[in-house]
């Protein structure tokens, strides 16, 4: 049989149901759904560094490398006495947009002039905090360079990208987002004259104002609550041994201040993960090629009753889904890929996979049928018997000739002129799903229900 077409998507809101031609392995079930893979997508070529998703799930951050030689590679060469490749090389940060299916380059720098600093999506939005320093073009009249110090603020929907803190003093930034609010708290260390400050940054990608912290050894956290509090490290010597202590003061955020009071301090717990109906897998297998080794990586979509996987990539590193499970990434040969999950009931899905299974059984036995009519025609009109190699004799007019393997052939034979009604003169017929696809001799084919 020819292969068949899969449904999927069928009860999506504002999409007309997609058909999707592939292999099973390109669906998963549970007992309540179907998730289908969408074809794959290319964001960019080689060689990616690293991803994550937005919380949404609706846009994903991307970093990766423009030339230079990826790390596993470099090792290799290293290995093998080869010299070393420049260590200067263009990398680049962008945001890529499920819906609109648009790229937009963050950052585009050169890993001798400028370094990433992190990034933080915040929490229940689209929005993104991306901390680069860059190489200060050194001034004529003081003569000495120094660095520049951006935090953006990344627009997963629309791909805007603009600065909202800026600083020349210090290249360091740490990133500590809200476990229950969109608020990410954005703190500068500057520990050449032991100081910090912090902002608190929100969803629209705006910050509050410049908060200063008490040294450069503080570091801002939430509590379960979501209060933003200060941890202030304080070294004393008792008894000859130096010790430090930890004493917590509650951020105002709305006055501007800390509290110089020490607090009880009781830290957010990782929120529970919600068990999802598929969880994504990844399978090494060894592969020997010559005198080369290594290993092709499966990426699968599996059911958690095992009803069986869908097959992501048969050769791709650090898959990730999507917060609502509408979509993975992965890397493959260094490159980014993304395909889309489009989820339906299964009962849907079911009824749309048998009409759709239905509808290839009714192809193929529309090919039996032209292939015994173009026989007759280069055989003086006459049809081979049902009691020879009738196969054989069909095989030159069929491109896939296993449809034939499927094919009861229910005519006699013979001379085309002995048909008297061609359009209810039957040739044969393919069994499918709750009935069959029964051939005429005038080339038409008409679906037949069991029982009928």
């Amino acid at each position: 049989m020819s292969p068949i077409v899969y449904v999927a998507g069928l009860l999506l809101v504002g999409h007309q149901s997609p058909i999707v031609e592939g292999a099973s392995s390109e669906v998963v079930l549970t007992p309540t759904s179907a998730y289908a893979l969408m074809e794959p997508q290319a964001l960019c070529a080689p060689s990616v560094i690293d991803a994550k998703w937005s919380p949404t799930g609706h846009s994903i951050l991307v970093r990766r490398m423009d030339g230079g030689t990826p790390g596993p590679l470099a090792a290799l060469i290293s290995t093998l006495g080869a010299p070393p490749t420049h260590s200067d090389v263009a990398q680049e940060i962008f945001v890529w947009n499920v819906e609109t299916g648009k790229l937009n380059t963050v950052r585009h720098y050169m890993t001798s002039e400028g370094s990433f600093g992190g990034w933080q999506w915040i929490r229940g939005s689209d929005t993104a905090l991306v901390a680069m320093s860059d190489d200060k073009v050194p001034s004529r009249a003081s003569g000495s360079g120094g660095f520049v110090t951006n935090v953006y603020a990344v627009f997963g929907t629309s791909g805007r990208t603009t600065s909202i803190l800026h600083d020349e003093t210090t290249p360091i930034v740490r990133m500590a987002p809200s476990p229950n609010r969109p608020l990410v708290a954005v703190s500068f260390v500057n520990p050449r004259n032991d100081s910090s400050w912090v902002y608190f940054v929100v969803a629209d990608g705006k910050p509050g104002p410049r908060i200063d912290l008490p040294s450069a050894r503080c570091e801002v956290d939430w509590s379960a609550e979501g209060q933003a509090y200060v941890a202030v490290r304080e070294a004393t010597v008792v008894g000859g041994k130096r010790k430090v202590a930890v004493k917590w003061h509650r951020i105002d955020r709305a006055g501007g201040y800390i509290e110089r009071q020490s607090s009880e301090f009781k830290a957010a717990e990782a929120p529970e993960v919600q068990e999802a109906e598929i969880v994504g897998r990844g399978v090494g297998i060894p592969l020997s090629i010559g005198r080369l080794r290594g290993t092709a990586n499966t990426i699968s979509l599996d059911a958690r009753d095992d009803e069986g996987p869908a097959i992501v990539t048969t050769d791709g590193t650090g898959a990730q889904i999507n917060p609502p499970g509408t979509a993975v990434f992965y890397v493959s040969q260094q490159a980014a890929f993304v395909r889309k999950i489009l989820k339906a009931p299964r009962s849907e899905y079911e009824k749309a996979h048998a009409i759709a299974q239905r509808q290839a059984v009714m192809n193929n036995a529309k090919q039996a049928a032209l292939a015994l009519l173009m026989y007759s025609g280069d055989s003086d009109d006459v049809f081979p018997s049902s009691k020879g190699d009738w196969r054989s004799q069909l095989m030159p007019y069929l491109k896939d000739s296993n449809i034939l393997n499927e094919f009861t052939y229910t005519f006699a034979g013979g001379p085309a002129s002995d048909i008297e009604q061609p359009a209810h003169t039957e040739f044969g017929f393919i069994s499918g799903p709750g009935g069959r696809a029964v051939a005429y001799a005038d080339g038409h084919v008409v679906w037949i229900p069991d029982g009928s």
